[in-house]
Parts: structure tokens; sequence; C-alpha cells
């Protein structure tokens, strides 16, 4: 069974009733005041920090789910549970 080191519960606010935007800043804002921002471990973290970036430049729900595949996999890699 794998081991997190941090949790961060996003499922909730994958609505399909609001728009992307609105989705992506609320997962935008939910991983800054849960991992403090661009460095979650103590250490700057490029691709995550690419990420927030990316969630508050989406448009679209297509460029909302490719975001969440982004942050999945640095999920994953990091030991980051999200909920999902």
């Amino acid at each position: 069974m794998p081991n997190w080191k941090r949790t961060v519960d996003i499922k909730n606010l994958i609505d399909p009733s609001q728009p992307a935007d609105v989705v992506a800043l609320n997962i935008h804002n939910k991983l800054i005041k849960t991992l403090n921002g661009s460095s979650p471990f103590g250490r700057f973290d490029m691709e995550f920090a690419s990420i927030l970036a990316d969630f508050e430049d989406v448009e679209t729900d297509e460029d909302c789910d490719a975001v969440l595949v982004r942050l999945y996999d640095w999920a994953d890699e990091n030991r980051v549970w999200l909920g999902l």
C-alpha cells in the first residue's frame, strides 16, 4: 500500500456544473493553502509551480482536464493523495 506524504482532497472541487476556470481556480487555491504554495516539501518544485500557473490560465474543460492529468502525475510521483 502506498505511503502518502501529504493529502489534498480535491474531489469535491471537481464540479461539472461549474465553469472550468472556476473549478481550476478552486483547485489552485486549495493546493496553495494546503501545500504552502510552490514548495510543498520545503524545496522549490518547478513542475508544481508550472501546474499552479497552468491552473490560473484554464479557460475550457479540456484545459482543466489537461492540467488535472499533470497534477495527478505529479501527485503520484510525490506521494500526495488527491482524494480521487
